[in-house]
């Protein structure tokens, strides 16, 4: 009897992996159809009709495009950007122009979040440290859980 090495059966034929059948197959779309989706999405389209548009169930389309979906209008911003820089770059000064603004936009538009982000100190509000010092020292001066006055010896 001879010994049976890894990459033989019995027989001395090859051995190969077992598919694993459990499931339904994914679907699986062109590169183009995602960058179809991509673009779609970054226009402004609804799911419904870039679902349409493509082929596929708008569930089908949330379930295998959502990166797409989601991060559409930043990719093709980015692409954009990209090209204008490179044509800018290369002396065109509409590129460089076009370039500039968006970089401005979004410098902008960044900075306006960031003060929506901090609200804006009211006149006569405390902050939160200046109201716990308060409180301690209502406390100190005989508050409501301030200890019991020490009894009068005489």
């Amino acid at each position: 009897m001879t010994e049976n090495s890894e990459g033989t059966d019995l027989f001395g034929e090859p051995l190969r992996p077992v598919p694993d059948k459990r499931g339904r197959r994914k679907l699986r779309f062109p590169e183009q159809v995602y960058e179809k989706v991509e673009v779609l999405a970054a226009g402004g389209l609804s799911q419904d009709d870039i679902a349409d548009a493509v082929g596929v169930s708008a569930p089908t389309l949330r379930k295998y495009f959502r990166p797409e979906l989601g991060k559409a209008a930043a990719r093709q911003r980015a692409r954009v950007l990209g090209i204008l820089a490179t044509a800018a770059e290369g002396g065109n000064v509409s590129a460089a122009k076009a370039y500039l603004a968006e970089i401005d936009k979004h410098g902008a538009a960044a900075a306006l979040r960031e003060r929506e982000r901090r609200p804006a100190p009211t006149p006569g509000r405390k902050g939160k440290k200046e109201e716990r010092q308060a409180a301690a020292e209502a406390v100190a001066q005989g508050g409501k859980y301030a200890p019991p006055p020490a009894p009068k010896l005489n």
